[in-house]
């Protein structure tokens, strides 16, 4: 990497940011964009600007875990991943990343932030609850796996996330810093084993904001951890 500033993706919300301000970020190179709401018309148009203006393709990166219908309005709307895992179906699974990836490629999205890997085993836990395939590790590495094969076919690279395990607090990581209490044993057994099954398979793996005190006894946020399992 000869340019750092190929590593930053500032986010963007489509209809709330001007495009005249991100255009002058990606003249100043950087390597892409997370984006936010918007439709499949107005995503395509950005993307397209946005390549023209750094003169080069960037990388374009987004949330579209339940499809990209929940950010990109009039997308198509698919079922919830604890509804597919209620389901126990793998085609499902493989159909709703392919569905996400052909949708996202139509927008200029390369980079789909997905599948949640994460155990929906505390009913309390405001954000990862319908995200999540199931509340036990095989099924969810085996419907995870299917959602990347899906995005693959698709044409999209995809994401495990949030590693290593976000199912376990009650609190809302994007509002506050919650702490997974469990030991490392459980979370070897537990929360571990879907990444370690699926992690040569996706595009790349997202850290969680979360305090994990049996892999990172300097209470950093793992998020800012060079600690591993």
């Amino acid at each position: 990497m000869h340019d750092p500033a190929r590593l930053v993706f500032p986010g963007f919300t489509v209809g709330a940011q001007d495009p005249a301000y991100a255009e002058s970020l990606a003249r100043l190179g950087v390597g892409g964009f997370c984006l936010y709401r918007g439709t499949p018309r107005s995503i395509a148009a950005l993307t397209k600007r946005l390549n023209k203006a750094a003169g080069r393709r960037l990388l374009f990166c987004a949330d579209y875990e339940e499809g990209a219908w929940v950010h990109a309005a009039g997308a198509t709307a698919l079922p919830t991943n604890l509804g597919i895992g209620a389901s126990g179906s793998a085609a499902d699974a493989r159909e709703k990343g392919r569905l996400t990836a052909l949708e996202a490629r139509a927008m200029g999205v390369d980079w789909v932030f997905a599948p949640v890997v994460d155990l929906a085993g505390e009913p309390r836990n405001p954000i990862v609850n319908l995200r999540a395939f199931s509340d036990r590790p095989g099924p969810a590495a085996r419907l995870g796996g299917a959602f990347l094969e899906g995005l693959k076919a698709g044409g999209a690279l995809g994401c495990l996330k949030h590693f290593p395990g976000h199912g376990d607090v009650t609190k809302d990581s994007h509002l506050d810093l919650p702490t997974v209490k469990v030991s490392r044993a459980v979370l070897k057994r537990r929360e571990l084993p879907p990444f370690k099954a699926l992690a040569r398979k996706a595009g790349s793996v997202m850290t969680a904001h979360l305090l994990v005190p049996a892999l990172e006894p300097a209470r950093l946020p793992f998020t800012l951890s060079a600690a591993g399992p």
